[in-house]
């Protein structure tokens, strides 16, 4: 790579990273709370297949 185009390559960087909008904090706390509530909800969703499973597992093990 040549000098002028690493120049090139970091100017191009810096215009676009004064492109970028940056989400206000009312926004960030919005979905970050969507984040977190929907990953307990999920977490929970995967304990209860798995817990259902396992019991599922035990029993046909107790009977076969």
């Amino acid at each position: 790579m040549e000098k002028k185009s690493k120049k090139n390559f970091f100017k191009d960087i810096k215009g676009e990273y004064k492109r970028i909008i940056w989400p206000s904090k009312e926004e960030l706390r919005k979905q970050t709370k969507t984040v977190i509530i929907t990953s307990a909800i999920l977490g929970g969703v995967i304990v209860s297949y798995d817990m259902f499973f396992s019991l599922l597992m035990d029993l046909l093990a107790k009977y076969v």
